[in-house]
Parts: structure tokens; sequence; C-alpha cells
């Protein structure tokens, strides 16, 4: 627009001349309009040499130009008839600045009154190229004065050479331009070649974090409404409660976040008891168990999930349980948020790191495949039950992950390829997952809960084979599905990739796109326990599992006997009831003997308990009493009769309990005399 308006201006000069100049003697021709060469020659020589000492921008087109100009006023009158920094208005109120004097960009000897038009925003100049200064008096018209800022060279991508030329410097590394150059993407400046493959790959980058980023957005909505994640909190079911819904029988006096372990009794057949432990190997979460003995009772199969698509080309994966009523259910929760967090973590979800230091995803194994798809499931490696010598269930399991490609068939059905290499992605992190799952499952909540279904499953076809008698608490069946959505989006996961070739300072190919996609991962959990022998094993582990202390757990300081008793207390048991007893251990490391003896200097003496030296031979009164103040006795009772104790050595243990609690002593020739000190002599070894 501002270059029209030059042209403009120098069509109404000719207009001026033919109408209302030759009227009025303005201009006698057009030598008064245009300045002929030898016009511009005597003006160059009556100012003399240029005093170019003002920087600014010469030109309108991009990349603008950095030039320098004399903004004397004598050399602006004598070319243009205005001085540096007056106002102009044309005849349809366009505004125009003066610059100054420079020579013009077709012919150095022509010299021209630059100005920078208003209208434009930033620097930019233009001159009526050979108008006189009585042609520019009669069409622009001075209404103002501003003093317009310099410009300096780095400004406008510009330098000057050792001579003070001016030079092009690029605008991204502001070093001098070549022959080769581009324009700037933002349509600014200009710059090398190298400069602008570095741009382009920035401008790939970007795309790529707002990609990422839309694609995290739509991720944590879709784990918002189909629930996907695991949340140990609300997920992982209790025993304590599990107990209470069922009405299962066990030993009383536990605490609500106490471990149990199943134990046999008898043998034709074996019953099951539920006991606690302290033996994280031995422990079994119960509602797990359940559901896994109704899995294996009414559709003679292990739990089993799959997340699959019913065509190579749906969008949708849909969950499959093995049997169908197992989805909304604890154990079926569990299935399908390991199976898909194992899928998160192989895509190399943004979301998570991988659980093992130095472990890669599958984008970091070397692939030339641009697509690809396949399935990895959670499988059972080995399973066993061992029997302790005191007939506790002990199970054993080792698990893994297995992989293979998939391709589609005729019938857009996804099948497994006839070849996996071995140096798939997905092989290789399987095998990298399996090489460190126990260690994964210690710091993945949901891989640990997966593998204590799996020893529930095993513990369950280990009852029902080995015809286990079962109470009908064990049997009845328990609806606690909720509701559950079967499909949810696909988990898609494009790696993309950019190249671009400069040589000799020219971009010569520039590729773009996606370098390889995952298109989908698919699998499961399939607990294959089927394959292993789980039959009564005839020999037995010669170890034991820890039972609770029951005795010593329920004592009050008071009823606690002499340092032997004691010192088979914990270190937390130990400080609590100093505690009790009044006292106040010292903070930071102790020795357990130093806390036994605290102990036994604040708690009061051992013969002043309500039983005295003659609690064996009290009356029913006095028994009484002392069965008020000893509230783990019938717990204590019921468990001895659990284990096979005899009525009356179970009634000679609790005489001798109540009468070591109460100051007395058992006599060492009272009926079960043996069997007491067996009792006594196993409360220091390992034995249940």
């Amino acid at each position: 627009c501002a270059a029209a308006r030059s042209t403009l201006l120098r069509v109404r000069a000719v207009e001026l001349r033919n109408t209302r100049g030759a009227r009025q003697g303005c201009f006698a021709g057009l030598a008064d309009i245009f300045r002929s060469p030898a016009d511009a020659e005597e003006q160059q020589a009556a100012i003399g040499e240029l005093k170019l000492n003002f920087g600014y921008v010469c030109g309108l087109e991009h990349p603008v130009r950095f030039a320098r100009f004399d903004i004397s006023d004598d050399a602006c009158r004598r070319i243009g008839g205005f001085t540096h920094g007056q106002v102009l208005r044309d005849q349809d109120g366009c505004k125009f600045v003066v610059i100054g004097v420079r020579p013009s960009e077709d012919d150095d000897k022509a010299l021209q009154l630059w100005l920078q038009p208003k209208a434009i925003k930033g620097p930019a100049t233009l001159s009526f190229q050979d108008l006189t200064p009585a042609a520019l008096a009669a069409l622009l018209a001075p209404v103002a004065r501003e003093v317009p800022e310099a410009v300096n060279p780095e400004d406008v991508d510009a330098g000057e050479d050792s001579e003070g030329e001016p030079i092009t410097l690029c605008h991204e590394c502001t070093l001098p331009m070549g022959d080769s150059k581009y324009a700037c993407a933002e349509g600014v400046g200009e710059c090398h070649g190298e400069c602008m493959a570095k741009t382009l790959l920035d401008a790939s980058k970007r795309e790529d974090a707002f990609r990422e980023k839309e694609e995290l957005r739509k991720k944590m909505r879709d784990r918002e409404e189909y629930n996907i994640g695991w949340r140990p909190e609300r997920m992982i079911p209790r025993n304590a409660d599990t107990i209470r819904k069922r009405r299962i029988p066990h030993p009383k006096g536990a605490k609500p976040d106490t471990m149990y372990c199943l134990m046999l009794e008898g043998n034709d057949p074996p019953k099951l008891r539920l006991m606690p432990t302290t033996d994280p190997e031995a422990s079994v979460n119960l509602a797990y168990l359940l559901t896994a003995l109704q899995v294996r009772i009414r559709a003679h199969m292990a739990p089993y999930f799959s997340l699959d698509t019913p065509n190579a080309d749906e969008p949708w994966q849909v969950k499959t349980f093995g049997p169908p009523w197992l989805r909304g259910t604890d154990v079926g929760e569990v299935l399908f948020q390991a199976d898909y967090h194992l899928k998160e973590l192989s895509m190399g979800d943004s979301l998570f790191d991988q659980p093992v230091i130095g472990m890669k995803n599958c984008w970091d194994f070397k692939w030339k495949q641009e697509a690809w798809r396949g399935r990895e499931w959670f499988v059972v490696k080995h399973a066993k039950v061992n029997l302790s010598d005191g007939n506790v269930l002990l199970p054993h399991v080792e698990m893994g992950v297995e992989a293979r490609e998939q391709v589609a068939n005729s019938r857009k059905e996804l099948v497994d390829a006839p070849v996996t290499y071995k140096g798939h992605p997905l092989v290789q992190y399987a095998e990298m997952f399996t090489h460190n799952f126990d260690l994964i499952a210690e710091r993945k909540s949901v891989v640990y809960q997966l593998r204590e279904v799996s020893k529930a499953a095993i513990v369950a076809k280990f009852l029902v084979d080995n015809k286990v008698h079962l109470d009908e608490c064990w049997l009845r069946p328990d609806d606690q599905s909720s509701l559950c959505k079967m499909d949810l989006p696909f988990n898609k996961k494009e790696r993309y990739h950019y190249e671009i070739l400069v040589r000799d300072g020219m971009i010569h190919e520039h590729h773009g796109g996606v370098l390889s996609s995952m298109v989908g991962l698919y699998g499961g959990v399939d607990l294959n326990i089927d394959a292993f022998d789980l039959s009564l094993p005839i020999h037995r582990l010669s170890r034991s599992v820890k039972m609770p202390d029951y005795s010593a757990i329920h004592s009050e300081a008071a009823q606690l006997a002499g340092t032997a008793e004691l010192s088979r207390l914990s270190m937390h048991e130990l400080r609590r009831l100093i505690k009790e007893a009044g006292g106040e251990a010292p903070r930071g490391p102790m020795d357990k003997d130093e806390l036994v003896e605290l102990l036994l200097r604040i708690r009061p003496a051992a013969g002043e308990g309500p039983g005295g030296e003659g609690g064996n031979e009290a009356d029913e009164a006095d028994v009484d009493k002392q069965e008020d103040a000893l509230p783990y006795a019938a717990a204590l009772g019921e468990d001895l009769r659990r284990l096979s104790f005899s009525e009356d050595s179970v009634r000679s243990i609790l005489d001798a309990v109540r009468a070591r609690a109460f100051g007395g002593d058992a006599a060492g020739d009272a009926p079960g005399s043996s069997q007491l000190r067996g009792f006594w002599e196993s409360l220091g070894d390992d034995r249940p």
C-alpha cells in the first residue's frame, strides 16, 4: 500500500501540472516535477559528501534492509524541501515522517528523501522517486514534528562490514548471510539453511509437546470415566471385614490387621482351620480365596481375564472374564488393573516410571517395523503347596510375563504371528519383567495383589483336589459383584520422527511423520495352574510357621512372670508394657535386656497378684476372679484344643498360666506335667 501511495503521488504531481499548475504557473513543465540526471548531479555536488550517521530501515519489503541516512537540515531541504522529523500529510490524510537523505536503491548517484509511513507499524521507509522539492511541497503539507527513533543493526538482522557497508545477518544466529538463504517462518528476516532446519525441528518438538499434553488430558479423563488405575486404599479387601461378613471361625483377640494362614486338622478327611500368623509366605487373602473357591467349584477352572478387540479395526477393547460373573469382584478388578498397568509400563506411559532402574520400555528397543500389534499376559511359571511340620499350608507361586506379536487375518481377526522374533520389543520387555518379577511385586501394589490372587487360586485348587473338609462359611456363594464397564478405549501409542538433510547450506530433503506406532496391546492374565500337580504332599517341610503368643501379647504388666518370658516379647511390646505400667522407656536404641530390666523395676511385685502362691488350690470364687483378670485365658484354651491337646493337658496348662500370672508356680508332679513342660518349652522355639 505504501508503494502504491508513492506511485499515486507521482501521478498527482503530473495532474497538478496539467490543471492548476499550468494556469497558476506552479510548474512550467515536467522539469519542475521530475529531476533530470543533471539536476541530481548538481544537487549532490552542492551537498557534498553525505553524513550518513542515522541508522534506520531502508525499503518496505521483507526482509527489511538496514541503512544509514543523512538527517542534516541542508541536505533534507535541498533534496526534498523538508527537514528530519517533520510529519507530512497528503490530500487523502495519510501521514509520513521525514527520516533523511540517502542514495536510491537503483542508482547510487540519485539522492532521495526517505519517509516513514505512519500507517506501517514498525520501521519502514519509501521515497517519491525523482520528484523535485517543489512537487513534494505541492503534494505534502507539514502538520507536526515527531523525532523518529534510530534503529540498531542487530534489531533488523543487519550489520556492517569493515568498510561500513551494511550486510544482512541471519535472523536466528546473527551471523552474516551467504548465498543460500531462507525466509523465516514468521516472515521476518532471513536465515541460513542450517538455522532453518533447526527452526523446523523446534516447531516439530512444540507440536509433539502439545500432542502429548492433549493425550495426557484425554488419558486422565478416560482413567476417571472407566475406573482405570489401582487404588489400594479401597481396592484391597481386608481380612477382618471378610471374617466378620462370612462369620468365619477364628481365634479370639486378633487385631484388625492380623494375617491369617490355613491349617489342616485330622486325616480322613482333613479339616480346614483358620489361624493367625506373622509369616507373609503362609498368609492368604481370605476374600481372594473365597472367590477362587467359587471359581474352582462352580467353573472347574482358575480365574481368567483377557483384554481383546472383536475386530482389528475396532477402536475399542473389551474385557473378557472367566467365568463371566467374575466381573465386578475383587479378584476381577485385580486381574484387570494388573493387566492394564502392565501394558502402560510396556508402552512407556508418561504417568509412570519403570519399576526397576535401568529397565527399558518397548520404545527403547531397536525395531524397524513401523506399526505392530502384540499381546502380553501374566502367566504362572511354577506352583506348589507345601506343608509345614504343623500342617500349615505354604503356597508357593512363581509368575512371569509372556508376549507374542499379532497380525490381522483375512477376516480382520487378530491372530498370533507365525513367528515372533526374540528381538521383538514386546518379547524383550516380557523377559525383563519376568526376570525382575518379585522385585516389581514389592514395588507395585497391583502386581503384589495379582500374586496374592494366584496364591489364593492355587490354595483353592489344592483344597478341592484333596477333598479337604470345608465349613459352610467357606462354600456359601457371595454376590459381591458391582458395576463394571466392559468396553474401554484403545490404548494406542505412536512415535513421531523428523529428518532434515542439509548440505552446503541448502535443505535438500525434509521428511516427517509417524516413525513407528504401537497400534495396540492385548492379552490378560492366564493363571494356568491346572498344569501343575497340587496333590497333598507326603513330606513336610522342616520349618514352622510363627503364631502369635497370646500369653505374651494380652498379658498385663503385673501378670507377667520372670525375665525369660519377658524376653520373648518384641521391643515394641516391651515399650508398650512399660508405658502401661506407668513408666517411660528412653528414646533411641536400647537393648532388649535393658527394657526388660526397666519393666521389672517398675511393675508390681510378683507375689502381689490376686492369686498369690496358692493359685493352684484356689476355690471356685477365686478362679472366677482370676478368669476376669485373664481375658486371654478362654482364647488360649480354645486354641490349645484346636492344636489337639487333651482336655487334661489344657486344664493343666491353664492352671499353670494362672499360677504364673498371679505369682504362683506349677507343681512338677501335677497331672499332665510333661505336657505342661513341653508347652512352656515350645514357647521358646519356632513351632506353632
